[in-house]
């Protein structure tokens, strides 16, 4: 839980407007919470990964069967067009830019941060990420390769 506090804490507040726009507009059944709660808690077999989802959930104060579904919104949409884009500059070096073609980018884009991971003050890769969700969905290893999930079709 102490490696999300510092970030969670920095973006309490769209976290918290992404969750009430889209379960706002969005209409799900009145058991369907319970159920995605019992379902991570209980069933799904990564509990690393729901601590992790536990952990975001605490610090943002927002409810875990939220943030756990939030966490496969992209795994259940197939109506995105994500796409990146690999050039090479003059000078030979390789670039990577990549577009995240979410529906409700307004409340997103306000979510979207760079991470940094390091290991005895070494840069190991750097991830663009939504914050609130465990997954990457871009990483970049200085000097080496970067990688990206995207839509399948």
């Amino acid at each position: 839980m102490v490696r999300w506090a510092p970030i969670i804490n920095d973006f309490k507040k769209p976290i918290q407007e992404f969750v009430e726009y889209l379960f706002t507009h969005i209409p799900f059944p009145k058991t369907f919470f319970r159920e995605v709660d019992y379902y991570a808690r209980h069933k799904f077999k990564y509990q690393d990964f729901v601590a992790e989802v536990d952990a975001i959930s605490k610090l943002s104060g927002q409810p875990f069967e939220k943030v756990f579904f939030i966490n496969f919104m992209y795994e259940f949409s197939t109506l995105k067009a994500c796409s990146g884009v690999l050039v090479r500059n003059d000078e030979g070096k390789i670039l990577h830019g990549r577009n995240l073609d979410f529906n409700m980018w307004e409340l997103i884009s306000n979510l979207v941060a760079n991470v940094q991971y390091y290991k005895n003050d070494k840069l190991l890769y750097t991830v663009d990420t939504v914050v609130g969700s465990v997954f990457t969905l871009t990483a970049n290893k200085p000097g080496a390769f970067s990688v990206e999930v995207n839509t399948r079709t």
